[in-house]
């Protein structure tokens, strides 16, 4: 009975900190203003019962509990983040018929910042959410900008465009024609390097496969210098391509 009480209170511990832990991880992405209120509650009310279950189910193993109900919170989190990534994507969507919408209104006689906000109130409140305080915040140092949707040279850019409004629909021009480019860019190196990944992948699941049936087949005795020597020689090959590919310089 006193080892029934204390898997018990081990369990319940668990399950406490670990709804408090996930509820503090929702309120920190519920400050960051990226995710809506529906899908925080959803993730964090399936996460709760998720780990609710696992205790009530596992309550003769505290390890396993204790294993799934980490298992939980890390899937919980990794949701969070992997929906945080999907929406910054389309935010970063919306940033080309933002800038068309800018440049069109300055086109038709607008000013820059009436032009601007005309602009933006066709976007997502997100978006506009996002986009508010960059344009707001003056007296920040340019060094010390950053932002989820544009790069610093984008921010520098955006800095020089409230500074000289004579100039502003020829930058707001240039500037999308740059971000044209650098998507077009992106679109195209992406579909290489998928393929690339590809291959790479199936090379490997042909090292793999081929390593396990030497090693059923003749035994680990016979055949461990050849197995080491494919192994290290693959792992070179991995480190080189990584090296080389993060030295490469890409033009756009």
């Amino acid at each position: 009975m006193m080892v029934e009480d204390q898997v018990a209170v081990i369990l319940y511990s668990q399950l406490m900190f670990g709804n408090l832990f996930v509820i503090r991880t929702l309120q920190i992405f519920q400050e960051r203003a990226l995710l809506n209120t529906t899908t925080l509650t959803k993730i964090g009310t399936t996460s709760a019962c998720a780990s609710a279950l696992i205790c009530f189910f596992c309550a003769h193993n505290a390890i396993l509990a204790s294993g799934l109900t980490v298992t939980a919170i890390f899937f919980a989190i990794a949701c969070l983040f992997f929906c945080e990534r999907r929406q910054i994507d389309a935010f970063k969507s919306e940033i080309a018929p933002f800038l068309d919408r800018w440049i069109l209104n300055l086109r038709l006689g607008s000013a820059l910042p009436s032009a601007r906000e005309s602009a933006l109130l066709e976007q997502t409140d997100g978006f506009q959410n996002l986009l508010r305080p960059l344009f707001s915040a003056r007296n920040t140092p340019p060094s010390k900008r950053q932002h989820l949707l544009f790069t610093a040279p984008v921010l520098s850019e955006l800095e020089r465009l409230q500074k000289e409004p004579h100039a502003a629909l020829a930058r707001l021009e240039n500037l999308r024609s740059m971000l044209r480019h650098s998507s077009e860019f992106r679109r195209k190196s992406g579909q290489a390097v998928r393929q690339t990944q590809i291959q790479s992948s199936v090379m490997l699941l042909l090292l793999f496969a081929l390593t396990f049936f030497t090693l059923y087949r003749y035994g680990w005795k016979r055949t461990s210098d050849i197995v080491l020597g494919a192994v290290g020689l693959s792992i070179l090959g991995v480190v080189s391509m990584h090296y080389l590919a993060r030295k490469s310089q890409w033009k756009i």
